[in-house]
């Protein structure tokens, strides 16, 4: 048979319980506010009573002047209300974290027609993975050395066809190599083709070539100069 828990309560509009009135671990509610009560501190008299409601008490979060609906089961918290902070929400948590919304969500935008629609720009340290597509920019600084060098790698078991546009500068000069490149493998070899070069008399780049090593394609390019600056813009399909 279920057993029902009853907290401590109040009908009475703006009650708030005392210190006398909790002991630890226990709650109170206000049934005619809407409020929930705590009693925080180690169980002396410099204890307080904390409104788990209050917007200013949740770090910044507000509906109004309160959260209406917070539930807590098995580890997960939900919240059905609208949530604002002036400051920074941060979740945290030693294992993947899941943000859940049942609708749409809007950055900058108060209308979000799509599940993240985002008014202004997207900015990443990394990349952007699209459904079976990767994109990815990469920028490597080159001092002292026209040794071939490594300017991008990917896992050959997770993408298959890529294509490239490159960047090489001669740092501290007007020097430049531009060009696109289409790159497919099958595992083992590494198909290339290059198009679209634009360069300067003074070209910086020698020569560009691929292969697999290790389990990961490698876009290979050889400087004619030693210094350089590389930018590299990639997308990829999934293998």
């Amino acid at each position: 048979m279920a057993t029902n828990i009853k907290l401590k309560s109040s009908a009475l509009a703006g009650k708030i319980p005392t210190l006398s009135d909790l002991s630890l671990r226990e709650l109170a509610v206000n049934t005619t506010d809407g409020k929930l009560f705590l009693r925080k501190g180690i169980g002396s008299g410099t204890d307080t009573i904390v409104d788990l409601t209050d917007h200013g008490t949740l770090n910044g979060l507000a509906d109004d002047d309160h959260l209406q609906y917070l539930h807590v089961s098995n580890n997960r918290t939900s919240v059905t209300a609208d949530i604002s902070t002036s400051g920074t929400l941060t979740i945290s948590n030693t294992s993947n974290t899941a943000l859940t919304v049942a609708g749409n969500v809007g950055i900058g935008a108060t209308a979000p027609s799509e599940k993240l629609d985002v008014n202004g720009k997207i900015k990443t340290n990394d990349s952007v993975l699209i459904s079976d597509s990767q994109i990815k920019t990469t920028t490597t600084t080159r001092t002292a050395s026209t040794a071939q060098f490594t300017a991008d790698t990917f896992s050959s078991t997770a993408y298959r066809s890529t294509k490239y546009l490159v960047e090489v500068r001669e740092t501290s000069t007007s020097n430049f190599y531009t060009s696109e490149i289409l790159l497919m493998h099958d595992g083992t070899e590494v198909y290339l083709t290059e198009y679209g070069t634009l360069k300067t008399s003074s070209s910086p780049v020698s020569s560009i070539d691929a292969d697999i090593n290790s389990g990961n394609v490698r876009l290979l390019i050889t400087p004619s100069v030693s210094n350089t600056i590389t930018k590299i813009s990639r997308i990829s399909l999934t293998a």
